[in-house]
């Protein structure tokens, strides 16, 4: 750690703070004659506290004033999934009364030496969270903290007056950047809208039309397979997934996976350039299943996994490059809602039923013709989205170099404290 400025001190979670698991809910639990508001994983989002959705639970003797919430405690999620996850954390409000956590949160009360509000930002700030990670056990693939864990994370802890300046001066320079990415955000939002009005006016207001059935316009539509470890089958192939996808519907092939299937199954599935796949397994609550990609040229054989289905559009009657761009932009303006169904968390399309869905066809020269102008927008959308991108990039650096240098107590509040943020942002770039 670098060296602190006179009265700052190096110290461990557990000599400033109380730390105490949760409760595991068990059917005992259930909530009867003592219910209590019991706080998940779920309500402790990257954004804060979440909550409007709060479960309960039945408590007993002696526990309420053992797991009991006071406003100021730190909501640390002890993480079961991946690394971004752990110690994921929120500072409790104090909005509802006799509120208990679950045993996947583990609450952290400050003692007398360190601010709520202080340690709440300590938290997010880089080198705990590269000290968490550390921390963190990754065995079977799991990667958690614990009670004994969080005792032996190390943060700085100045004397409190400074303490509260440094909260001070976060809190507006924080909400200045929280400001800059709202505003990108709302410009990437709009982008989008302007692209799908843009798409929607060459589609269907260029000229005389025809529609026809979308499985009359495919020479094939077949399912993809998944295959088995390599080597168990006669050949292995790349297996392109939907993770492989993107929301543009453009495909990144180089991530596919290796696997096994029969000769038969390739023969009748592989690849080729032209060829559309649709997601018709995937999605969540609020994203819809239903994207497309359009398959480039490929580097060996590869297949769609049994999540996609593989359509090949007959080229003397349908443009591969107009098809597609029909069929996304028909998923971006919700088309797909309607057709698809839900299994937990998972959306289902029925290829079936998709393949019935009525496609404006123009006449050859004029699918051509749209989609020259399309990937003429193509190219300025990317340069925009590009450009937002790199200005989103940046604000993360801005407020990585922002926390490194307050808990570093480089921030002093003078005008120069923003050259040094941009010294550090750019020294981490």
């Amino acid at each position: 750690m670098t060296e602190l400025p006179a009265g700052w001190f190096v110290r461990k979670l557990g000599d400033v703070a109380s730390i105490q698991g949760g409760i595991q809910k068990q059917p005992k639990r259930a909530p009867k004659l003592n219910v209590k508001p019991f706080l998940r994983v779920a309500n402790v989002t990257a954004s804060g506290l979440d909550l409007t959705d709060i479960h309960s639970v039945e408590l007993f003797d002696g526990e309420l004033s053992r797991y009991s919430l006071r406003k100021g405690d730190l909501l640390v999620v002890e993480g079961n999934g991946s690394p971004s996850q752990i110690g994921r954390a929120a500072v409790w409000d104090g909005s509802i009364d006799d509120c208990v956590h679950q045993n996947h949160l583990i609450r952290v009360r400050p003692g007398s030496d360190v601010l709520p509000s202080y340690l709440g930002l300590v938290w997010n700030s880089p080198r705990s969270r590269d000290r968490l990670t550390e921390l963190a056990s990754s065995s079977s693939g799991l990667h958690t903290l614990s009670v004994s864990k969080l005792k032996r994370v190390d943060i700085p802890v100045p004397p409190l007056g400074e303490q509260r300046r440094i909260v001070e001066l976060l809190d507006d320079h924080l909400s200045r950047l929280d400001a800059a990415n709202e505003s990108l955000e709302l410009a990437a939002r709009r982008a989008e809208r302007l692209w799908l009005s843009a798409v929607t006016r060459l589609l269907f207001l260029s000229g005389e039309q025809r529609a026809a059935p979308l499985i009359d316009l495919l020479d094939l539509s077949v399912g993809g397979v998944w295959g088995s470890a390599p080597g168990e089958d006669e050949c292995d192939v790349r297996v392109l997934r939907v993770t492989e996808m993107s929301r543009d519907g453009s495909l990144e092939p180089s991530t596919a996976v290796l696997r096994s299937i029969s000769k038969r199954q390739l023969d009748k599935r592989e690849l080729r350039a032209g060829d559309l796949l649709l997601e018709k397994s995937g999605g969540g609550p609020n994203t819809p299943v239903g994207r497309v990609g359009l398959v480039g040229e490929l580097a060996g054989s590869a297949i769609c996994s049994n999540f996609m289905q593989l359509m090949r559009p007959n080229a003397d009657r349908v443009l591969p490059e107009y098809l597609h761009v029909y069929l996304q932009s028909f998923h971006l303006r919700g088309g797909t809602q309607s057709m698809q169904t839900a299994s937990t968390n998972i959306r289902n399309i029925k290829a079936s039923e998709y393949v019935r869905l009525s496609v404006p066809i123009p006449a050859m020269d004029e699918q051509a013709r749209i989609v020259r102008e399309l990937e003429e927008m193509k190219a300025s959308r990317q340069r925009l989205s590009s450009g937002l991108l790199a200005a989103t990039r940046r604000g993360v650096g801005l407020k990585r170099a922002l926390l490194e240098a307050a808990f570093s107590g480089r921030l002093t509040g003078r005008s120069s404290d923003l050259d040094r943020v941009e010294e550090l942002a750019e020294a981490n770039a």
